[in-house]
């Protein structure tokens, strides 16, 4: 549980976690070393506690350490989210995202790939791919799953990633710094070497020129001026990138399936890691051109 909870005078919070394989997803949700968790199928999280009296296994003196404080006094059995849910933090807050996520997982149920998912990250309500900055912190349609609700929370970074049953063939996780709308996601391997950029960090007055994070983080400030119109413009002028490297990634990953398929798995690590390597460089590269490129739209 990190985050602002370690900071000096810091609230705290509780927190989700969702832990899944390719056999099964589970839900934990804890506060401070009380938990709960239980079985999902189709589910998604957001910033409170949601597992109702439906947890399947818990910790010891769950029950017991809410029925001390006063929170759950009732002879059933104990809701967690009623019980332990901060109430002094706006509902608007989270609420309205958990429903919309789960009204578009369950929009496409039964045809979810690593795109949709994508599509669901982005998601501004009515705006679509464009956040829309017609509202504030006091309405719940201000806090959509795209995050751009400061001083409240932004994303900060996404992943996607398909959980094959057998991992036999080159396995990409996608990634995307600062909020997905602005960016793209870029596709990983832990075959290969991660790109060092992909790692850098440092504070906003740091030399961040070899960042991707700070690069894309750079590139949603510039869209936030008019995030209605630069979103959009954004979105096009990424689509040659997108192409490029989706055809580039299905070549990359089958020499690097010929590769292993021939007992050779450090070359297939290298040709996976030189994929990474360009397709990280060319993103910054698009990212800081366009940075630049947006003042004049």
């Amino acid at each position: 549980q990190g985050g602002a909870a370690f900071g000096l005078g810091a609230g705290g919070y509780h927190n989700s976690f969702m832990l899944a394989d390719p056999n099964e997803a589970w839900v934990l949700e804890t506060s401070n070393r009380h938990w709960a968790a239980r079985r999902v199928v189709l589910e998604s999280l957001s910033n409170h506690l949601s597992i109702g009296s439906d947890w399947e296994i818990g910790s010891r003196h769950l029950d017991t350490f809410a029925n001390r404080q006063g929170w759950w006094t009732a002879p059933e059995r104990i809701d967690l989210a009623a019980a332990y849910r901060n109430p002094h933090v706006p509902a608007r807050i989270s609420e309205g995202r958990k429903r919309r996520s789960r009204e578009m997982l369950e929009a496409d149920r039964g045809h979810h790939d690593a795109d949709t998912l994508k599509r669901i990250l982005r998601d501004h309500l009515d705006g679509g791919l464009a956040w829309q900055a017609d509202s504030t912190p006091e309405d719940e349609r201000y806090f959509t799953l795209c995050a751009h609700s400061e001083p409240t929370h932004w994303t900060t970074a996404s992943l996607v990633a398909e959980l094959p049953s057998e991992r036999v063939d080159p396995w990409p996780v996608w990634i995307s710094f600062a909020t997905p709308c602005s960016g793209v996601f870029l596709p990983v391997y832990v075959d290969g070497v991660i790109p060092a950029a992909l790692a850098q960090g440092g504070g906003s007055d740091s030399d961040n020129s070899d960042s991707a994070w700070w690069a894309f983080k750079r590139l949603q400030d510039e869209a936030g001026a008019d995030p209605a119109r630069h979103t959009l413009r954004l979105r096009e002028a990424w689509s040659p990138f997108e192409n490029d490297v989706e055809s580039e990634r299905v070549e990359a990953e089958r020499a690097a399936r010929v590769h292993a398929r021939r007992g050779d798995r450090d070359e297939a690590a290298r040709t996976l890691t030189h994929f990474m390597d360009r397709t990280c460089a060319r993103a910054i590269e698009c990212a800081d051109s366009l940075s630049g490129e947006i003042r004049e739209w």
